[in-house]
């Protein structure tokens, strides 16, 4: 169960993440200092009753750098710490097989920032747990720990929205060097803001922080990316070539500094964490010998960058030379149904239809502008085309059906408001219906998918449908559930067996939820009361009850609310 809060609603949920080996080698070394259980676990931190006890209490002082031996954070310090990107100089370069990185190693950092108040009596217990955090990241060298005390710094705490205690939030920052070169002054933050939703143990936080600071960008060779195409959503392929090498490859287009960089690419998938897996891939054009010096170069450069889809849709985003509008309004580029695609030029706009032929129920258009000059290639001005590359990837990187991960859900991207200023789910400003589903009625085949791919097509621009894997998430898709149905599963426990389960664990069900809160939902089937039901028989939903479902909440969503368990 969730630590109690001291007040309010911080929107926690139960988050369980995939394990990887390499970062389960990662948390047994930060781990190995303990004895016993190399991870703390709710309990004992809550019995803690050492030198520590009061520790939060006794800062009075907002001049204390430090809260216990904790780095504090203050309204006066938040600027320079969060707000302005600053790098570590022990930051780990992006993997590489075959030989050294070639990436700039000037990696962001993420700051993990704890939450606290004074009185807050779950802060006390959770400080040992954050000594030990902080003790981690410093091993990992990837950002700091601090802790910011909302009883004596309440400005801070207030814009970031934190009315639960404790908070932990990590902010992401874009590296000096990619926003110095890269970034336009349509770029106002330099910082992706992701919010802990899990339980307060070493191993799960540090699970959480391996998965959102490693490098958006990674080396993949071309066979490689075949397959990673087939199971992310949305990637980006990026060509590379080392800049060393570039004048013997490539045409000089306006100068050799005028090569799109890689590190704008970086940034571009810094800004789209959560929306488009980034791969980059060193050119097959190169001669071996040249291939193995890439492979130690630093300073790469970027030829050409596509955009695929999980349901076969491919873009090719920019092309070495050749005018971004040429690109954008090539026909066979993106394979999207019909869609208007308005381009702005300085002096008009024009409007032009393509037909691409996966979806013929969309009924209305949807307008995408980019501000560009007539004949603007990437290389005439590197901010614009980052720009242009992460609103294009925005604009089109939403599938009927979209599958989402704990990450993308809670992932909030502090680059202003609009289409950013949430996770990508949540981008469109429109309800989400969640699917909440096993893998095999969410294969590509299964009848439950198909019926539920019809109907997202219809409701493409009112709602949008989103996919959970119960098999992959399974506690977390047990938190979609009405307030107090937990309790209700605690009190039948002697009822349940292996086929008689909580009626609401049977899959597969929706329901339908909101960025603005995360404590109401719509459901099908409709909750009325707890009860058990047959695994074994299971639940059908068919494509007439999608449909009712959706038309009945658009008619009147207020009269489907029910409030939720934290999710």
């Amino acid at each position: 169960m969730h630590q109690p809060h001291c007040f309010g609603n911080s929107n926690q949920s139960f988050v369980s993440w995939e394990d990887e080996e390499s970062n389960d080698n990662i948390l047994q070394h930060l781990t190995s200092h303990h004895d016993g259980d190399p991870f703390i676990n709710q309990t004992d931190l809550m019995s803690q009753d050492g030198d520590d006890k009061n520790v939060v209490s006794e800062v009075s002082d907002s001049s204390e750098l430090r809260i216990g031996t904790l780095l504090r954070l203050t309204d006066d310090s938040w600027q320079r710490v969060i707000e302005q990107s600053h790098l570590h100089p022990t930051s780990t370069p992006m993997p590489y097989s075959g030989g050294e990185a070639p990436w700039d190693e000037s990696s962001p950092t993420t700051t993990l920032v704890a939450f606290i108040q004074s009185t807050c009596r779950s802060c006390e217990n959770n400080m040992p747990l954050f000594e030990v955090l902080s003790a981690n990241l410093e091993k990992l060298g990837t950002g700091e720990f601090y802790v910011l005390n909302c009883s004596s710094d309440k400005a801070s705490c207030e814009n970031q929205n934190v009315r639960g205690f404790p908070t932990l939030i990590a902010y992401r920052n874009f590296g000096r060097q990619r926003t110095e070169r890269c970034r336009s002054e349509s770029l106002t933050k330099q910082y992706l803001r992701m919010d802990y939703h899990g339980i307060l143990t070493e191993k799960l936080v540090m699970e959480w922080y391996l998965q959102i600071s490693t490098p958006t960008v990674q080396y993949a060779t071309k066979d490689g990316i075949g397959m990673l195409r087939r199971i992310n959503d949305v990637s980006l392929h990026a060509t590379l070539y080392p800049l060393s090498l570039a004048g013997k490859y490539l045409p000089t287009i306006s100068g050799p500094n005028s090569w799109y960089p890689f590190e704008c690419f970086q940034l571009a998938c810094d800004r789209l964490y959560g929306k488009a897996a980034c791969y980059g891939e060193i050119s097959e054009n190169l001669k071996s010998r040249d291939a193995t010096i890439a492979q130690r170069e630093q300073d790469m450069v970027v030829t050409q960058i596509e955009m695929h889809r999980r349901d076969n849709v491919s873009a090719l985003v920019f092309s070495l030379g050749k005018a971004l509008i040429t690109t954008l309004q090539n026909e066979d580029n993106i394979q999207l149904n019909f869609i208007l695609l308005q381009v702005c030029l300085p002096s008009f706009c024009f409007d032009f239809m393509k037909f691409f032929g996966f979806l013929v129920t969309v009924t209305a258009a949807t307008s995408h502008w980019y501000e560009l000059k007539s004949g603007q290639r990437c290389e005439d001005n590197h901010p614009a085309c980052t720009d242009v590359i992460v609103s294009f990837v925005t604009d089109h990187s939403r599938l009927p059906v979209t599958h989402i991960t704990a990450a993308a859900f809670h992932t909030h991207g502090s680059l202003g408001f609009g289409k950013e200023a949430s996770s990508s789910i949540f981008a469109a400003g429109l309800p989400v219906l969640l699917t909440l589903a096993t893998s095999e009625q969410l294969s590509e085949k299964a009848t439950f998918y198909l019926d539920l791919q019809d109907i997202a097509y219809k409701f493409y621009n009112q709602v949008v449908f989103a996919s959970l894997n119960v098999d992959e998430f399974p506690q977390w898709a047990a938190r979609f559930v009405p307030h107090g149905y937990s309790r209700h599963v605690v009190e039948n426990d002697k009822l349940i067996t292996e086929d008689m389960i909580p009626d609401l664990f049977i899959y597969p069900r929706l329901c339908i939820v909101t960025a603005e809160n995360h404590q109401r939902a719509a459901f099908l089937p409709n909750y009325v009361k707890f009860s058990l039901g047959s695994r074994a028989e299971g639940r059908t939903i068919n494509k007439s009850n999608i449909e009712q479902f959706v038309s009945d909440f658009m008619t009147s969503p207020d009269d489907k609310w029910v409030q939720t368990e934290l999710f």
